[in-house]
């Protein structure tokens, strides 16, 4: 569930709220990004204020990123593969 979740964080309630807004070139994307839903795209960790001192960058060169939720994890540089980083 939370699987498809991720995938798909958009509700038809979502969808509904963002036809009946006022304006006509909103995407869902905005839309989400004004009402604090995922968006599905990770936020690079500043390398100036590394998360728990962690390293801004893993042994594999990928980049520490952090969720919408706060989850860390170094993402491959295609978005394809990441190593979830424990609290």
């Amino acid at each position: 569930i939370q699987s498809a979740q991720e995938a798909v964080p958009f509700t038809q309630s979502d969808i509904t709220k963002l036809q009946q807004s006022k304006n006509p070139k909103q995407t869902v994307m905005d839309f989400a990004r004004a009402q604090g839903l995922p968006t599905g795209q990770p936020s690079t960790v500043a390398p100036s204020k590394p998360a728990a001192s962690l390293p801004t960058v893993n042994n594999k060169g990928w980049q520490l990123h952090k969720d919408g939720a706060g989850n860390l994890a170094y993402v491959s540089p295609d978005g394809k593969q990441f190593q979830a980083v424990g609290r």
